[in-house]
């Protein structure tokens, strides 16, 4: 049995088409774009950037914005992340796995910002998530 147990070697991976660094890639870039939209509502809460009156000044303190920056560059990399995927995988397959942005975000936010969730979220992530292997199975 030793000599046979491969750690990475998953049947199902393999059935669907997916080998551990794409699946890797996948949830990577998925998790990064979901701290992105998570770190951009931490930037814009309680500011008051849209309430300047002038567009141009909105534009500029959301451009110089530290949090704001950050927060794209994570995106930024999300994306060039998910282009590797896109290189690997089918994008019939590998598209579904961003519904785990819901739970990602559902997940952090309560960790991280103290944001609710109850039952009926609960429920919403279960679903996505079962949502998620069986199209991934297909």
């Amino acid at each position: 049995l030793a000599g046979r147990f491969r750690p990475f070697d998953c049947e199902f991976l393999n059935n669907m088409g997916l080998n551990p660094l794409t699946l890797g890639a996948i949830v990577l870039s998925v998790l990064m774009n979901a701290v992105a939209q998570l770190a951009l509502s931490a930037a814009l809460k309680g500011t008051t950037l849209f309430d300047t009156g002038s567009p141009m000044k909105s534009g500029l303190a959301l451009a110089l914005n530290p949090g704001i920056i950050l927060a794209l560059f994570i995106y930024g990399l999300s994306v060039l992340l998910w282009m590797y995927v896109l290189s690997k995988a089918d994008v019939s397959l590998a598209y579904p796995f961003l519904g785990l942005g819901f739970v990602f975000v559902a997940v952090i936010s309560y960790l991280f910002m103290s944001e609710p969730l109850g039952a009926q979220k609960m429920i919403g992530i279960l679903t996505v998530a079962i949502g998620i292997v069986i199209l991934a199975r297909s």
